[in-house]
């Protein structure tokens, strides 16, 4: 059993209370291929997951359970400076999904409609729960993390892919310095926002809500009507083929994005 410290509201938001390039002649590392049988079982692990957590205000929250289609995706709950938090996303499509559910605190059995949007690609997927009034009340990146041995140390690639917003739609590009250990990028076609610029920022290490940690990049992000966001992603697959992530505003509303990456040239 894995222990992380993660403040639990920011998974329980008080609403709830609260094309890739292709090939390339000076590539260093090819566009990613079909995935083998061996990742795509390690993917479908990695949608099951429970984790023992440390509640940094160490306050009580009502036990928490996502429901959809009959099914349970995730339960959470605090109880005075520990928690966990466990979920199963194995009955979520492949590709984008929107679908209806419940979200229910057991305590006070006060139930509210819930949105859960979802990508997954081969490797990774990201999933967001959003309530009536659209807050994000669970944030879920997920997939085969890449072990830091295997981060390219060298080259430069693109990641493109898709991004989500309530019921909107974008896409996303995304260039990694493996060779500085950097990347910025941005978001576009939400027209709500207009393009989302995430700005440069260095690899790092996260905690995931497995217990584990990815190698990945976390950031701040800004808008052209000026906005602002953070943004965290984490590098996936055996050779960082995918990166999946969030960029969420003060106002708990959060932005799900997933590439997949391009080949890494010099």
């Amino acid at each position: 059993m894995h222990k992380t410290t993660l403040n639990l509201a920011a998974i329980i938001a008080a609403a709830l209370l609260t094309a890739c390039d292709g090939g390339s002649d000076d590539a260093i590392v090819p566009a990613p291929a079909q995935p083998t049988a061996t990742e795509t079982a390690a993917f479908d692990a990695s949608k099951q997951f429970r984790t023992d957590m440390i509640i940094l205000d160490g306050e009580d929250y009502p036990p928490l359970t996502i429901n959809a289609n009959g099914r349970t995706l995730v339960r959470a709950y605090g109880n005075k400076g520990s928690a966990f938090v466990e979920g199963d996303l194995r009955s979520l499509p492949s590709g984008f999904s929107s679908i209806t559910g419940t979200g229910t605190q057991n305590g006070s059995n006060t139930t509210m409609p819930v949105t859960i949007r979802s990508y997954q690609g081969f490797r990774s997927g990201i999933t967001i729960v959003n309530n009536a009034n659209g807050v994000s009340v669970v944030n879920l990146p997920y997939g085969i993390r890449t072990p830091p041995v295997s981060i390219p140390t060298a080259g430069k690639a693109t990641y493109t892919g898709t991004v989500f917003y309530q019921n909107r739609r974008g896409s996303l590009t995304y260039n990694v310095d493996f060779s500085t250990k950097s990347g910025e990028g941005r978001i576009d076609g939400l027209d709500y926002h207009g393009t989302i610029t995430l700005a440069k920022s260095n690899f790092g290490t996260r905690q995931m809500l497995d217990g584990n940690t990815v190698t990945g990049i976390a950031g701040t992000a800004s808008t052209t009507d000026g906005v602002f966001f953070s943004y965290s992603l984490g590098f996936f697959g055996d050779h960082a083929e995918e990166m999946s992530g969030i960029a969420i505003n003060y106002k708990l509303v959060g932005i799900g994005f997933h590439g997949t990456r391009g080949a890494i040239t010099e």
